[in-house]
């Protein structure tokens, strides 16, 4: 019998003070030299005290950044990071992060959504970041996200799920079977098929050793060439120490199984969602992102952005985006005021 789960938070974490300029607690330091050098990286370097120079607009932010960390049902620690502004949030957004990345890669995001008054959480998931541990199959992950929207609805009530890659197609399976009672999904470049098939000979391996050997880990082979436009992007991409290429035979196998289903019942789809989409995206599928709207019919709406490539929140029209996907989060509160 699993365990209920328990939320290894501090005060911080419900209870965040709002931040002020002359506050320096909103300076996104992390306790260790490589969270420093993470935090640093993605946020633009080291910064004077109280300021917090962001990557994407280029002016001071204030800003709250707290780690903390939830268990999942089996007992598993994840850790978790929350931004918090100055200004009393409207909506708390959770990130779901890609195959091999981690939730302090999305600082810039949180920056972003924190200027229009959402308060961020991101977790890393099991396998990845500082969480670490094997990489498990995708229903685990799926899982998890059951403790991930109690921890969010403690921050506020008003929730939104925002995945990237693998992180999308967990928000959108997770939308199809749970429906969750949350205002809205983002599905950020969503995995339901590979742009380009596997080989048939990782298949072969993975089906069959997977079977014996679960833990099995095999390449991605992603090309980091392939995320973005932005060669600073990519620099970034290459040089974080908690980024891997690896996948497991367990989660592989199963994470297509889930997006076979998923384009299979696009129309059982009931939570909002804005799906988007590079339509030069090389390693998740723009045109399954297509087949599945088409399916879901008008609680999707669907944004395909031309020429951009995998992580569109790090793409040289990462500002476009990010607003419309902030806009989309507006139209969705205020409809529902």
């Amino acid at each position: 019998q699993s365990s209920s789960p328990k939320f290894l938070t501090n005060s911080a974490t419900t209870n965040a003070r709002r931040p002020t300029l002359n506050d320096p607690t909103f300076v996104m330091i992390g306790t260790t030299t490589l969270e420093r050098e993470i935090n640093a990286q993605y946020l633009g370097g080291p910064h004077p005290p109280n300021q917090n120079r962001s990557y994407l607009a280029r002016k001071i932010i204030p800003m709250q950044y707290t780690k903390f960390a939830f268990q999942n049902r089996g007992g598993v620690s994840l850790n978790a990071h929350q931004w918090v502004g100055a200004s009393t949030p409207e909506c708390v957004v959770g990130i779901v992060h890609g195959l091999g990345e981690h939730g302090a890669r999305f600082g810039p995001v949180a920056e972003w959504l924190v200027q229009q008054d959402c308060t961020v959480l991101a977790y890393d998931q099991q396998g990845h970041g500082t969480t670490g541990g094997p990489l498990p199959s995708f229903e685990s992950l799926l899982e998890d996200l059951d403790v991930y929207i109690e921890q969010l609805k403690r921050v506020h009530p008003v929730v939104f799920l925002y995945g990237q890659s693998l992180g999308g197609g967990l928000v959108v399976n997770y939308a199809l079977r749970k429906k969750p009672s949350i205002h809205g999904v983002i599905a950020s470049s969503p995995l339901f098929r590979p742009t380009h098939p596997p080989p048939a000979w990782k298949l072969f391996i993975a089906k069959t050793l997977g079977r014996i050997w679960p833990s099995l880990t095999l390449g991605t082979a992603i090309n980091a060439q392939e995320l973005s436009h932005d060669p600073e992007a990519i620099k970034r991409y290459l040089a974080d120490p908690l980024v891997h290429r690896r996948i497991s035979a367990t989660l592989g196998m199963t994470m297509l199984d889930a997006g076979e289903w998923a384009l299979q019942n696009g129309a059982q789809l009931e939570t909002p969602m804005l799906l988007m989409h590079g339509d030069a995206d090389a390693i998740t599928s723009p045109t399954c992102s297509k087949e599945f709207a088409a399916k879901a019919g008008g609680v999707c709406q669907l944004r395909i952005w031309e020429g951009l490539y995998h992580d569109l929140h790090f793409e040289t029209e990462r500002e476009a985006v990010l607003s419309y996907a902030a806009n989309w989060i507006r139209s969705k509160i205020d409809g529902n005021a």
